[in-house]
């Protein structure tokens, strides 16, 4: 068999507001719009319809599958929680374009909102109604989704008597203002299945020797299903109801002509549909859904065969909603499973089928007819930043294929602009994520333009790209601090947007933020006032966490970080929330300095993947990470030109953020000497071990010149695992390293000792390397009085480089450094051998340690 995806079209739709309250008028006749009430937002849909290719929509011409007969209205604030919940007035259907639908809803209680979030629910009022009684100020937009929950008619077969449950959604800067709103578009709940003998077009031709269908069997689907999805309306995962209902068999036969689907025993259309399903185990097809088709072949006794919702390579696909999957059964070589239970348990026999999945993703094709070549967008508008995550999805029926090509060289195919081509081609009948990259606009006053242009057959496509000599969205700096004193206006100085723009505080623990500005719609500044933070916090730096968004999803969230000081500027944290997985490495692939969340391996058991990793060196305090490699003249770091060694130098300038600069280069020439670090120019004598001192010193002076802490700067520059969702790291205080000798033991416990390093050094460059014994297990301790969230860390043991750079101790001691000072030219660090521990030891802020993060 062979999975065919094709694509299809949801037409655009159109919103305008006016004003939460309930409404009982009657319908009106098609196209009759009165005149807006006082204090009512007239709003505007658009339902799934037909589109040109007949075979890429659900058909509201069977029934009416698009029909839309109450519709409700749930609003959220720009804190995502809920505001009110009103009943629209019955729709008008628009004239012109019967996919069009209109309807007034009293939207006062939303109290003139800003920067709003709008769910549109249809044909499920009783379900809406019962649910929203349990919704409090406090009820967010992924709880109200999960209480919707609808179920299927008690048969488990949909008539399109009864309108389908549909949703839809949008974001509204404002509620009093029509400018800008986006458009809503609804889309069905559930997923239609069709079966037809030799589809030509939607025409079952039956086949020779003939084939007959009695009864097609849909088995293993579910009577629950959310209206609204967890992920967006075409998400390509199911969202199913946690422990959902299993329908028994629910059969359609033919001898009940039209009413099941069947209009001749060849096809059975416009009948069956279900709720959506995960893909399901290849090896387990009892659990999967799927169906039995019951017939006769070549005029012989009833048997039965087996079609899956699988791919070519019988891989199980999932059934979405909205989509329209057609089985097109081409070949049949004899009679199926003599026993319905055998077609149940054991994979198809004697036939070949396609299965076919419609979907909304492409929202422009052309069609001559016979073919039809699909493009998920026409038009891209981009910001002056090189992008290499561009994906266009494409389709075609053409047999052969289509071939797309760019018309500037500042546009390649492929992920890498480097590596990238000006052509590409693909296949029929599938459906292609085309990447392409885009190198930087380096004019502000100019946006260029460029076309892609598909050809399959004799089909064409034009795809357009412009690009802004503007950034997409910039907020700068990325950091700030301000007084412990409340009440204070304050402005970050830039806000540089080509769109409009949300903020949220994602987080602020102590409550430090006042008020605050919640949204923009391009160049300007971001403005707040805090709390007085003196008392209650004092000796300790309280957060807030604010999250710009576009509501169009035109740029991905940026965070930003407001820091308050209490009374003193001590920072002593409370106990970190956990150990991260594996120390600081080059990531070569992002080209950026991370580290893992949590170990790849069996968190008590012998570190191996990226837990075992050396990682890169850092001297104490420095942002730049050090090559952990010997360079070309053995162990000693070479000050010269021909050095070969490699730092790893944060950098604004580049798409990544960051640098790997060969120490040795003309354009950056980085002696060991001038590597920066926090020296006693930035840190005087302090004693008390568990002060966070890197942490405090993290500003944005101090990061300009390369110094401060490295786990909270990859945090703040989005490079640590979880910043996007809020996520804070730290390098550990000295107290945090605590513990006796019995805390290391060495893995596993019958090796007694760590033999010294002296064959052929292993590794790279990136610190990837890990130092093994004879019996070939990894060298380190792992702490094992510190279980949080389930992982003791282990800390492996390659080494470092001394005060001139000079690398040595690999497989002999571990050390690792802590934000703590020990005095104005040492600083604290765990050391450990094959022997001891030593948690607290003072080492040369020169040295170059690995470093290990801890969550905030």
């Amino acid at each position: 068999m062979k999975l065919v995806v094709l694509y299809g079209l949801i037409t655009s739709v159109f919103l305008s507001f006016g004003s939460c309250k309930n409404t009982d008028d009657e319908f009106l006749p098609d196209d009759v719009l009165p005149p807006v009430p006082e204090g009512y937002v007239r709003m505007q849909i658009t339902v799934p319809g037909l589109t040109p290719v007949p075979t890429y929509a659900l058909n509201p011409d069977n029934g009416d599958e698009s029909e839309v007969s109450e519709v409700d209205v749930l609003v959220f604030g720009s804190d995502s929680k809920y505001l009110c919940y009103a009943e629209g007035k019955p729709p008008v259907t628009d004239a012109v374009d019967k996919n069009k639908k209109t309807f007034d809803v009293d939207l006062k209680d939303a109290g003139g909102a800003t920067g709003v979030y709008i769910m549109v629910i249809a044909n499920a009022r009783s379900k809406v109604v019962s649910a929203k009684s349990n919704f409090t100020a406090t009820t967010d937009t992924t709880a109200v989704k999960q209480a919707l929950v609808f179920d299927s008619p008690t048969t488990g077969k949909w008539s399109t008597s009864t309108p389908f449950p549909m949703w839809g959604h949008v974001f509204v800067n404002d509620l009093s203002s029509t400018a800008g709103i986006p458009n809503i578009k609804l889309t069905r709940s559930v997923a239609k299945i069709d079966v037809g003998v030799n589809f030509n077009g939607e025409t079952a031709q039956g086949l020779s020797p003939s084939f007959v269908i009695e009864k097609v069997i849909l088995c293993n689907s579910f009577k629950e299903m959310f209206i609204a999805p967890g992920k967006g309306a075409a998400s390509p995962v199911p969202s199913i109801p946690p422990a959902p209902t299993t329908f028994p068999d629910i059969e359609y036969l033919y001898s009940n002509g039209a009413n099941d689907g069947f209009s001749n025993s060849i096809s059975c259309m416009n009948a069956i549909y279900m709720t959506e399903h995960a893909a399901g185990d290849k090896t387990t097809l009892t659990a999967n859904p799927y169906l039995i088709i019951q017939g006769k072949y070549n005029s012989g006794s009833s048997s039965f065969y087996r079609l899956d919702f699988a791919d070519s390579g019988g891989d199980p696909q999932p059934v979405l909603r909205n989509r329209r999957y057609r089985f097109n059964i081409k070949t049949l070589t004899g009679s199926g499973y003599s026993d319905i239970n055998d077609a149940k348990t054991l994979r198809p026999v004697n036939l070949t089928y396609d299965l076919s999945a419609t979907d909304e993703s492409l929202a422009s094709y052309v069609y001559n007819g016979q073919y039809a070549l699909g493009v998920s967008r026409d038009s891209y508008t981009m910001d002056k930043a090189a992008r290499t995550v561009n994906t266009l999805k494409v389709s075609t029926t053409f047999p052969y294929g289509y071939t797309a090509t760019s018309d500037r060289d500042w546009l390649k195919f492929g992920s890498d602009f480097n590596a990238g081509t000006s052509t590409v081609s693909g296949a029929a009948n599938s459906l292609d994520d085309l990447t392409f990259s885009v190198s930087a606009n380096g004019n502000t006053d100019r946006t260029p333009s460029a076309t892609i242009t598909i050809i399959s057959g004799p089909l064409t496509k034009k795809v357009t790209v412009n690009q802004s000599g503007k950034a997409g969205f910039e907020v700068t700096p990325f950091e700030s601090s301000y007084p412990a004193a409340g009440g204070i206006p304050n402005t970050l100085p830039t806000v540089t947007s080509s769109y409009a723009w949300r903020v949220n505080v994602e987080s602020d623990p102590d409550a430090i933020v006042e008020t605050f500005t919640t949204n923009g719609t391009g160049d300007g500044s971001f403005s707040f006032t805090l709390k007085d933070n003196r008392s209650a916090y004092s000796g300790s730096i309280s957060t807030a966490t604010l999250k710009f968004f576009s509501p169009t999803g035109e740029f991905d969230p940026v965070y930003r970080y407001i820091n308050m000081p209490g009374a003193a500027s001590a920072y002593t944290p409370t106990a970190h929330r956990g150990w991260a997985g594996s120390n600081i490495y080059w990531d070569a692939t992002n080209s950026c300095l991370t580290f893992d969340d949590t170990p790849d391996t069996n968190p008590t058991g012998d570190a191996t993947g990226h837990e075992g990793y050396q990682g890169v060196f850092f001297k104490w305090g420095s942002l730049i990470g050090i090559d952990p490699m010997r360079g070309d003249a053995g162990a000693t770091w070479t000050n010269s030109s021909s050095n070969t060694n490699k730092v790893y130098v944060p950098d604004a300038s580049v798409p990544s953020g960051w640098r790997s600069v060969t120490a040795g280069a003309s354009s950056t020439y980085y002696t060991w000497g001038n590597i920066p670090y926090a020296d006693a120019s930035i840190i005087g004598n302090e004693t008390l071990p568990a002060r966070a001192r890197l942490y405090e010193i993290t500003t944005p002076a101090n990061i300009a010149n390369h110094r401060g802490d490295i786990c909270r700067y990859l945090t703040e520059t989005g490079k640590a695992p979880g910043a996007d969702k809020g996520t804070k790291w730290r390098i550990p205080v000295a107290n945090e390293f605590s513990g006796a000798t019995a805390d290391y033991p060495i893995k596993p416990s019958t090796n007694t000792s760590w033999p010294d390093y002296t064959g052929t050094f292993a590794g790279n460059v990136y610190g990837t390397w890990i130092v093994k014994n004879a019996s070939n297990v990894v060298v380190g301790r792992r702490k094992t009085n510190d279980v949080i969230a389930g992982y003791q860390p282990f800390f492996s043991v390659g080494g470092d480089r001394f005060s001139n750079g000079v690398l040595q101790e690999i497989g002999v001691w571990c050390d690792y450094w802590s934000a703590s000072p020990y005095n104005s030219s040492d600083a604290i660090d765990l050391a450990c051998n094959s022997g001891n521990a030593y948690p607290a030891d003072p080492s040369s802020r020169e040295y170059s340690f690995p470093v290990r993060c801890v969550k905030e």
